[in-house]
């Protein structure tokens, strides 16, 4: 799937999942002691996004790698994405379940050790998650469990998956989207 695609199904995806009340209690939020709700719904939101697009570090086209451009115009995670896709191919460790929980585990760690907020790392790994399970949809697949070289996709039927910015691929993220907002503005 196309970056944008990435975000707004991981974004649509935790509004539809958050607002049902059975699964709510099992989606991740941000909180700490001292956290206004406001700022704990943004940092959220934030961490769920940047996950969204985090796998795709591994393109140096992907939109996480052209997003921040640093001193003199120099773009540090174009930089890095060149690297990881040298080292590992698009597609490769970054698309991966146990990084997505690794990542996830140390954002986690760090977030309670140093500043008391839980949820950091488990809304990041749901943005993450969501890139792998909207990646399983298209052709390609994800090696789920990289090394091994395997690649999942749903349906199993790689002829009956979407194609990366198709048709499909954008009828199904208009209507993830809809449904989102839909869900927040009428309950």
């Amino acid at each position: 799937m196309r970056g944008h695609s990435h975000l707004l199904v991981g974004l649509a995806g935790y509004l539809l999942l958050r607002s049902e009340a059975t699964v709510a209690p099992f989606v991740p939020s941000v909180g700490g002691p001292d956290l206004p709700v406001p700022t704990a719904l943004s940092l959220t939101l934030a961490l769920v996004a940047a996950g969204a697009l985090a796998p795709d570090i591994d393109h140096p086209d992907s939109e996480i790698a052209q997003v921040w451009r640093g001193s003199f115009g120099m773009r540090p995670l174009h930089a890095l994405a060149w690297v990881v896709r040298f080292l590992f191919g698009h597609r490769g460790v970054t698309h991966s379940a146990w990084l997505t929980g690794v990542v996830a585990w140390l954002v986690e760690g760090f977030g309670v050790s140093q500043w008391g907020i839980g949820g950091l790392g488990a809304s990041l790994g749901f943005g993450m998650a969501s890139h792998l399970l909207a990646d399983g949809l298209t052709r390609a697949g994800v090696p789920l469990l990289w090394p091994l070289p395997w690649r999942f996709g749903i349906p199993p039927i790689r002829a009956l998956r979407l194609r990366t910015g198709g048709p499909g691929e954008h009828a199904l993220v208009t209507l993830l989207t809809l449904a989102a907002v839909g869900r927040v503005l009428l309950g």
